[in-house]
């Protein structure tokens, strides 16, 4: 028979079933059979462990993050808020249906569409026929 508290502790520390099973005396192939039970008492105890042993160290990063550990700060607003290393360039682009479109474009794409822009802009001031546009009649 095994401890339902000790096999919580263990899960709570992340331990892998082989461990486990050593830790307890147990073959690893009887740890694996009780684990595909999810009813099972050991299964339930491995599961409340492993619950609490991440829960844990999710208060424990928020923590430090809170303390100012700019690293975890960062770890913790990729993981919770989708924060990314990744600077993102957003663009809207207007048209008859007035849609909206969000891009992550890498360095060299955003110099091409900067050209492409400055491209647009200058046919733009040439107008239709290339020679410029007049702001009077002719």
């Amino acid at each position: 028979m095994f401890k339902p508290d000790i096999i919580e502790a263990l899960a709570a520390c992340c331990c892998t079933f082989d461990e486990i099973a050593a830790y307890i005396g147990w073959h690893p192939a009887t740890v694996y059979r009780r684990m595909k039970n999810p009813k099972s008492a050991f299964a339930q105890a491995y599961e409340r462990g492993a619950a609490n042993g991440r829960a844990t160290l999710r208060r424990k990063q928020y923590e430090n993050a809170m303390k100012g550990n700019v690293t975890m700060q960062i770890w913790l607003g990729k993981q919770n808020l989708g924060q990314t290393d990744t600077p993102q360039l957003q663009m809207t682009i207007h048209n008859e249906a007035k849609a909206t479109a969000n891009f992550t474009l890498d360095e060299e794409t955003k110099k091409k569409m900067y050209e492409a822009a400055q491209l647009v802009r200058r046919e733009a001031m040439l107008g239709p026929n290339g020679a410029g546009q007049s702001s009077g009649s002719n």
